[in-house]
């Protein structure tokens, strides 16, 4: 992951300026950690029918650290691997503060 989207999210993750949800990328003005990660690339967000917001990744995308992977999910620099431990620990109840010292363990830094 390139370092100033990386430090933008840890940033944001820890200076309480998102609320966490769970079993969703972003629901009533909350974030996933995955949301946020999103929200701070400057991805879009789209209202589907039951008024929830979903990531909007297509060519709205256009951050040069975008990964298409083999299950045709584009994701941040992030193999599925690292997407899979994040929502499990988000929605398993880690704060984002804990997500965000396991992100500094576990997600490395690209030129």
């Amino acid at each position: 992951m390139k370092q100033k989207l990386r430090k933008k999210w840890l940033t944001a993750l820890r200076d309480g300026s998102y609320t966490q949800t769970k079993n969703a990328l972003r629901k009533d003005g909350c974030f996933c950690v995955l949301g946020v990660l999103h929200d701070v690339a400057g991805g879009e967000w789209i209202q589907n029918e039951e008024g929830r917001h979903e990531a909007q990744l297509d060519e709205s995308c256009t951050s040069e650290n975008l990964l298409e992977l083999d299950d045709g999910t584009i994701l941040y620099d992030l193999d599925e691997h690292s997407q899979e431990s994040l929502y499990e620990l988000n929605d398993g109840g880690a704060s984002f503060r804990a997500i965000a010292e396991w992100i500094e363990e576990n997600i490395e830094v690209t030129p």
